[in-house]
């Protein structure tokens, strides 16, 4: 059977084990993170236990943007900087562009079946035992059961991939299993702006799309227009702060991803000049 693996995942307590982690993990990562806030730091790194956290921010800015649209018309790149999403176009726009889709390969989604005796776990009970714990204590915690997480979630994928398998063999969009049931979910196909721009003009793009700021960069960097141009033209509705728990070879390996897109950018900017 392809949904043997499935069910004795869930039956073994490893699927609700990996949920709990999860929920311990995001508490954990809160209760670090407000402590974090009343030292006033923005980064904190636990160097003998390679962890580190912070925090970072994010412009949210004001869609339907006129005088943003008119700039990147001018410059003749809205396709180039825009995206848009398939739910986001109407049916008969849709039905134009179909054919140049790239379709995506659909996922499943489990739901658990409920029972009446179902033990809960205590997460009030587990916040109030953070609230006496010191915060070296609760990065140890963290980091252990990111640790199980990833672990269990590494073999949720195969199983979840394996099961997909076994509902696409068997043309099914749902099967009830005795620990729940499995769903095929079909996910959006991808679309390229420029075909949208191209086959519906630019009307899709301005009146629904969003501003692709790695592209905006991009295209600051060839010489079709200056950065600051851009920024002055973008209008701030938000400021969205986010808090982070990593280890620190992730935040190296991020860190040198930001700086290998700031080394193209700039060999971008240096072939423009040419």
């Amino acid at each position: 059977m392809p949904f043997k693996v499935l069910e004795e995942f869930v039956e073994n307590l490893q699927y609700s084990k990996m949920v709990k982690l999860k929920k311990c993990m995001d508490l954990l990562r809160v209760s670090i993170g407000e402590d974090q806030i009343k030292r006033g730091l923005k980064r904190m790194e636990w160097t003998e236990l390679g962890i580190v956290g912070s925090f970072s921010s994010m412009n949210v800015y004001e869609k339907h943007n006129k005088e943003l649209m008119e700039c990147f018309d001018n410059h003749g790149v809205i396709g180039q900087v825009m995206n848009i999403k398939w739910r986001e176009l109407l049916s008969h726009e849709q039905s134009l562009i179909s054919g140049l889709c790239k379709p995506k390969e659909p996922y499943i989604r489990f739901t658990p079946k409920r029972t009446k005796n179902e033990s809960t776990y205590d997460f009030d009970g587990y916040q109030s035992k953070l609230a006496n714990q010191s915060i070296h204590l609760q990065i140890i915690e963290w980091k252990s059961n990111k640790w199980l997480y990833n672990r269990l979630f590494d073999s949720w994928v195969i199983i979840r991939k394996r099961a997909l398998q076994g509902l696409l063999e068997q043309e099914k969009r749902k099967e009830i299993l005795p620990v729940g049931s499995i769903s095929l979910i079909q996910t959006d196909p991808e679309i390229s702006s420029l075909h949208v721009q191209k086959y519906l003009g630019n009307e899709p793009l301005i009146s629904r799309g969003r501003v692709d700021m790695s592209k905006v960069k991009e295209y600051a960097a060839r010489g079709f227009f200056s950065l600051p141009e851009i920024q002055q033209l973008q209008k701030i509705s938000d400021v969205r702060t986010a808090y982070s728990l990593m280890e620190l070879t992730r935040e190296r390996r991020l860190v040198a991803h930001m700086h290998q897109k700031q080394f193209l950018y700039s060999k971008l900017s240096r072939e423009s000049k040419i």
